[in-house]
């Protein structure tokens, strides 16, 4: 996915933020870790039933974030609310899970990378159960 939001990056010749674009990539699933418990087979925990793994991951960088403010260092509030943005967006629409919709380019990069990601990886899964093709 970083590979992808960079090369999408070069095309709009400094517009984008590549450093938002590439947290985002590495962020906005992070709340899976604590989503999933994995044993002799893979279910949900119960707050990844609850709460989902977007808001985890919310909850997680934010946690993270502050442990960045406590030890004296900065952390841009602007930058914190650019970067849950992205990770409360990356569904895209709300009817796909997204608390709120893509409302920055960045946003919007990651949204679309990691669709075309997904889309991609379950074609080739399809592709090498199906030799029709």
């Amino acid at each position: 996915m970083v590979e992808l939001a960079l090369a999408v990056a070069r095309n709009y010749e400094g517009d984008l933020d590549t450093d938002m674009l590439v947290a985002g990539c590495l962020l906005h699933d992070v709340g899976k870790m604590r989503q999933y418990e994995v044993g002799m087979s893979i279910r949900y925990t119960a707050d990844g039933d609850y709460l989902g793994h977007i808001s985890m991951g919310v909850m997680m960088v934010q946690e993270r974030i502050s442990g960045v403010r406590e030890s004296g260092d900065g952390f841009d509030p602007e930058t914190e609310r650019h970067l849950i943005h992205v990770i409360l967006s990356h569904h895209g629409e709300m009817e796909h899970g997204s608390p709120v919709v893509p409302r920055t380019p960045e946003a919007m990069v990651v949204h679309k990378v990691d669709s075309c990601d997904a889309q991609i990886k379950h074609m080739l899964e399809r592709k090498g159960q199906n030799s029709s093709f």
